[in-house]
């Protein structure tokens, strides 16, 4: 998880909770720095799980102690997220929960970025 990059977009700002709920940003950024980019196996609720890139399990407390905001604010904004904002999809299980960052692929995808240092490299070019 403390390998790579994600992309966060300037269109954050202007969420309605940017500006007032610093603890929401904090938690979403968050939240997509822990998703896998590649793939992996975890566990949910004891059984194994395949996380595909966008998703990870999490449990509230974990969360809490990682970010250092408490768990029911957590699952507050969690919940938030899922219903109000549509960025998340949320599988809860009594013991953590596996958490889906919505359209992922869309915003993390690296061709998106060879695109862009090609548009880069080509204006440079023409100057």
């Amino acid at each position: 998880m403390s390998e790579g990059w994600v992309k966060l977009y300037r269109g954050l700002t202007k969420k309605a909770f940017y500006n007032t709920d610093s603890q929401r940003v904090h938690l979403w950024i968050h939240l997509l720095l822990k998703a896998t980019h590649t793939g992996r196996e975890e566990m949910l609720g004891g059984k194994p799980v395949f996380c595909k890139a966008g998703q990870f399990t999490v449990g509230r407390k974990q969360l809490s102690i990682e970010t250092g905001i408490s768990e029911s604010k957590i699952e507050r904004t969690l919940t938030y997220f899922e219903k109000i904002e549509r960025q998340i999809e949320q599988q809860k299980t009594n013991t953590n929960r596996l958490i889906s960052i919505l359209n992922w692929s869309e915003y993390q995808s690296s061709e998106q970025q060879v695109n862009n240092d090609r548009t880069t490299s080509e204006h440079t070019t023409r100057m």
